[in-house]
């Protein structure tokens, strides 16, 4: 599992994953680029694709949220690695 770091701050973007609605792919990061560059124009077929779809994004998660869920995967992953599993 790999994670997206801002190289300017070492501030952890997103993990390293996709979403699809299965016909257009977008990657997790997307949203920090959007915030971070206002200006940035996304492809027109991707927003018309959003409009004819009536996208509504119902779940968003704030950064303590994230922080909070990246520490249960963190301790998590932790517990594999030091268990016995290949015994």
């Amino acid at each position: 599992m790999g994670y997206f770091i801002n190289f300017e701050n070492d501030e952890l973007i997103f993990p390293d994953s996709y979403y699809t609605d299965g016909v257009f792919i977008c990657p997790s990061y997307l949203p920090y680029y959007l915030k971070k560059y206002p200006n940035f124009k996304l492809e027109e077929g991707f927003i018309s694709h959003l409009i004819s779809v009536n996208y509504q994004n119902k779940k968003v998660i704030g950064k303590r949220d994230v922080l909070i869920i990246e520490n249960k995967l963190s301790k998590l992953l932790e517990e594999l690695d030091n268990s016995n599993y290949c015994d």
